[in-house]
């Protein structure tokens, strides 16, 4: 059996687990043996970024617009894209980074998704009130094409899913996954008998993949992902190593430490951003979008900070932010959101 939290320290770790978590039943797990992919690739040429309303370019260049502030911006076949709302008249449109206008939407609201680097756009109409949205639309670089209609969208997305929680007493949460393409409800909980259901947290879905923390048969918190596409589970790894959780390239990776020299890392207060300590201990990283063990270049990637709070001596809360942390700590973080009813996918 693994030792749990023994390196997770103080006010936070007292804070996560105050009051006790709902009891649940062990799931029998065989972890997944990854291949591996040596190569590195080098995808820097077309990687974009947004922030603070504007388009963040490979070589640090930023394109600002001045109609509007930018949403989201990808890359569809090697060209550059970007989202935006027109401050003026309330319209979007998708315009290359040349800012040359390739659809508008007059509509009153837009949903973005991705599967892989293939974007998605969920519109509602002007004059449609309800929270189901008219139209789907799928965009190859050229042309957009409706592939879905009347559908529900959730105020949580991720990949190409709303994610609508459901809540109970002690931490208990469930998340209705649906596919906003086909429309179709996803349930990685399926496998189980009813009576063997763990609470399953959903960490997010890169593309059809969903990432999910739940214990196994040892006891451990289990990161595991289930491919509705062929429906099987690749459960990856439990609390054993330290991690942390890195986006870019539209894909999710976990970096996953060798050394036990690595311990929990946090820093008291809201971190947009802060570098690792341990930014050059060895490390083997898992690609979701592949399952297998990859050869990443890191400085094209970013990490994902958990933004949590424990209780001090005062009385009151001290915001933190945790960049490295094992699985137990990432299933408490989730189950914490879970409990104050305030749950958001992290990717």
């Amino acid at each position: 059996m693994i030792k749990k939290m023994s390196q997770f320290s103080g006010a936070l770790l007292v804070s996560l687990i105050v009051g006790g978590c709902a009891s649940q039943p062990a799931i029998p797990v065989s972890y997944f043996t990854l291949e591996k992919e040596v190569k590195a690739v080098n995808s820097s040429a077309t990687r974009m970024t947004v922030s603070n309303g504007a388009v963040i370019l490979p070589n640090g260049e930023k394109i600002y617009d001045e109609e509007g502030d930018v949403l989201t911006a990808f890359t569809v076949n090697g060209n550059g894209y970007y989202l935006l709302k027109n401050l003026s008249n309330g319209t979007y449109s998708v315009k290359d980074k040349n800012k040359k206008i390739i659809k508008t939407f007059q509509v009153s609201e837009i949903a973005w998704f991705f599967d892989g680097a293939q974007p998605f756009f969920a519109v509602r109409l002007s004059g449609n009130s309800s929270s189901i949205y008219d139209n789907v639309y799928s965009f190859d670089g050229q042309n957009f094409k409706v592939v879905n209609k009347n559908i529900y969208v959730a105020p949580q997305r991720s990949g190409i899913y709303s994610l609508e929680p459901t809540f109970g007493s002690l931490g208990y949460f469930k998340a209705k996954i649906t596919n906003i393409i086909t429309s179709e409800e996803v349930s990685p909980m399926a496998q189980y008998p009813k009576y063997k259901t763990p609470t399953m947290y959903i960490l997010g879905a890169v593309g059809s993949k969903v990432v999910y923390v739940y214990k196994d048969s040892h006891g451990d918190d289990t990161i595991e992902v289930y491919d509705p596409q062929t429906k099987v589970y690749y459960p990856l790894l439990n609390d054993s190593k330290k991690i942390q959780l890195l986006r870019g390239n539209n894909d999710i990776v976990i970096k996953v430490f060798q050394s036990d020299a690595v311990h929990i890392e946090s820093k008291n207060d809201n971190y947009t951003s802060y570098e690792s300590k341990y930014k050059n201990e060895p490390a083997t990283y898992i690609s979701i979008s592949k399952l297998k063990e990859v050869a990443i270049n890191e400085s094209e990637y970013n990490p994902i900070f958990l933004h949590s709070y424990f209780d001090n001596m005062g009385g009151g809360r001290t915001p933190t932010t945790l960049l490295t942390f094992d699985t137990n700590v990432l299933a408490l973080y989730m189950w914490k959101n879970a409990e104050g009813q305030r749950y958001s996918p992290i990717f």
